[in-house]
């Protein structure tokens, strides 16, 4: 069995076979399986938020699914699908992606803002409403000072603000 295939998982030589064996049983991702390293994982990813600042979504979101399906433990590739989705209007793929992230980090504001506007924009008030002021209360107190700091949590809360008087309207 000199020509036998092994990778390095978890500092254990394993043949191939095994892994891909492992993976189907859901026992380690398909990037643990085919050995992707976590830089390699990295610059995909920075990729992907490129094309997607870059207005060039499609790709974006063809990147993004991948790294789901390398690394679906990562709460930040469904949090950025789910933005993504939002920006072309697919208001029921920003929610299902959304809740996939905030399944794993139930506190993470810009993905209830998000969530939160998809649902707003798909016509279930109640469904923003209740996001909006989660993503308040959840919100760490802002010292009037920091107010005008600008980081993507500070921009999610005003804009949470601003869409939860819509909601009340």
């Amino acid at each position: 069995m000199a020509n036998e295939i092994c990778i390095l998982i978890n500092g254990k030589t394993m043949q191939i076979e095994n892994a891909i064996q492992k993976w189907l049983d859901g026992e380690i991702s398909l990037g643990t399986a085919a050995n992707w390293e976590k830089d390699e994982i990295r610059i995909i990813s920075e990729i992907a938020y490129s094309l997607a600042q870059q207005g060039r979504h499609p790709e974006a979101i063809v990147l993004f699914k991948g790294l789901i399906t390398i690394a679906p433990a990562t709460a930040y590739f469904q949090a950025a699908l789910g933005a993504l989705f939002l920006r072309l209007e697919n208001y029921p793929g920003a929610i299902n992606h959304l809740d996939a992230a905030l399944e794993m980090e139930p506190n993470d504001i810009v993905s209830l803002a998000n969530r939160g506007e998809a649902y707003l924009r798909s016509g279930n008030k109640n469904a923003a409403r209740q996001n909006f002021e989660k993503a308040l209360q959840t919100a760490p107190q802002v010292k009037p000072k920091q107010i005008d700091l600008i980081d993507e949590t500070t921009l999610a809360l005003k804009r949470v603000r601003a869409l939860l008087q819509i909601c009340q309207a």
